[in-house]
């Protein structure tokens, strides 16, 4: 562990950085936490990187924290790599300038002593934001309009496999986990391995029924329903390819819906298990699906960047699909008690959307496409696997293919509350019922994290 400390005008971040963190990694975090933007007027994405205060070479990005060859209180900047596009608008002259990163190695106690009198001082006059990557502890200031915030992992369960899906059980009690090895895990929150389900190929996604007595999972092109001790209910195909994700309506428990590779959308009868409707819409591969709140209107996104909203016990589309960017859409989510719609980018960036409404109507190719502009959350470049509402909507967290853990106030779009990385693919979100913790799929372990 390194300790680095990041000062900008008023403001001073002290960090613990985990040695085993790229620089390349670390210069992003600090990037997003300083406020700077992340991409440039058109949306490309920007890097950072870290170099020696008096050196004009960078620090290689790919080199470990731990592998540096640094001097105790050898002072960094922090610079936009050169390769980076320039940046317009009023963002660009704060992105051109440097700040002075003083790394601390833990046994330099003087100097140490020292930054935490000034870190003092200077909380006297304004709050410093503070961010332990390792321990995982994120602080943020108070703002008039974001409230102080805390975020502090606090267990950690193994799967001995890479899980692809997560999801919470709807009493708090119980956490189901999707792996590659075809195993459905089952976990209190002592971090006991309760169940284990052997499936034919990956588990590609999952849902808990809403009264938590029943899971459906996806194996390939099979969705099987379960009841909560593992008691095989029905197996169900209707798939040509494999089934990419699932969602269980709120509303009456009695749906769910399925995605594919094949581009159709299933609604089941969860009581009968039988095929309700298949959605035809899709031209490219369904990469998300999910229900509104009002049990009646599906959402669903594919590879080729259009998202639908559509009913599903008509199959008939509310409005001209969204396609904001010809490339794939890889996860969505209605926000829980309304029609807002979060999508996530192969670019980085999430989309919002009042899904019932189309205000611009436009014609592609003689085919109609809302073009209504999005409110736009931008991370980094790398492709979003996976985001969450939590239960009252008030936060977004997504997870990126770069291993990146973010929190957003989508009514504060930007930049967000606090960015992490976590060095693996985020492959699945879940939050707690009562919204306090989050669940993170990182690789073949569940990060159990603490808001307070």
């Amino acid at each position: 562990m390194k300790r680095l400390a990041i000062e900008l005008k008023s403001q001073v971040v002290a960090v613990d950085v985990d040695e085993a963190m790229t620089v390349g990694t670390c210069a992003a975090s600090f990037a997003a936490h300083c406020g700077w933007p992340l991409s440039d007027a058109a949306g490309r994405p920007l890097g950072f990187s870290l170099r020696p205060k008096d050196a004009l070479k960078p620090l290689p990005i790919d080199a470990r924290i731990g592998d540096l060859p640094l001097v105790e209180g050898t002072p960094l900047v922090l610079d936009l790599c050169p390769s980076s596009p320039e940046v317009g608008g009023p963002g660009a002259r704060m992105s051109r300038r440097t700040l002075l990163l003083y790394v601390l190695l833990w046994g330099t106690a003087g100097l140490t002593a020292g930054l935490a009198t000034a870190f003092a001082q200077r909380a006297l006059l304004r709050p410093t934001t503070s961010h332990l990557m390792g321990k995982m502890k994120v602080q943020l200031a108070p703002t008039p309009s974001t409230p102080s915030l805390q975020l502090v992992r606090q267990q950690v369960f193994f799967a001995g496999t890479t899980l692809r899906a997560l999801a919470w059980s709807p009493d708090g009690q119980f956490l189901a986990g999707g792996g590659e090895d075809g195993r459905l895990l089952l976990w209190s929150l002592d971090g006991l391995q309760r169940l284990v389900v052997n499936h034919p190929a990956p588990v590609s996604a999952l849902a808990w029924s809403p009264n938590g007595e029943r899971l459906v999972t996806a194996a390939d092109r099979q969705a099987q329903f379960l009841t909560r001790e593992g008691a095989v209910l029905a197996r169900l195909t209707h798939h040509t390819a494999p089934i990419s994700s699932l969602a269980w309506s709120s509303h009456g428990e009695q749906q769910v819906v399925s995605g594919g590779l094949d581009r159709l959308a299933v609604v089941w009868d969860s009581t009968s298990y039988r095929a309700r409707l298949v959605f035809r819409g899709h031209g490219a591969p369904i990469t998300a699906v999910s229900w509104a709140s009002d049990g009646r209107t599906v959402a669903s996104s594919s590879f080729g960047g259009v998202v639908r909203v559509w009913r599903a016990d008509t199959g008939q589309e509310i409005h001209p699909p969204y396609r904001d960017a010809a490339l794939a859409m890889r996860t969505l989510s209605f926000v829980p008690g309304g029609m807002t719609l979060a999508v996530g980018g192969d670019d980085g960036v999430v989309r919002l959307w009042d899904a019932l409404a189309c205000q611009q109507v436009a014609s592609n190719e003689g085919v109609a496409v809302c073009q209504d502009t999005p409110v736009r959350l931008r991370m980094a470049g790398e492709p979003l696997l996976t985001l969450a509402w939590s239960p009252t909507g008030h936060y977004l967290a997504c997870g990126n293919q770069q291993g990146v853990l973010s929190l957003w106030d989508p009514g504060q779009p930007g930049s967000p509350l606090s960015a992490v990385s976590l060095g693996t693919p985020i492959m699945g979100l879940s939050w707690s019922p009562d919204g306090q913790r989050l669940a993170v799929a990182v690789g073949a372990r569940i990060d159990l994290w603490s808001l307070g």
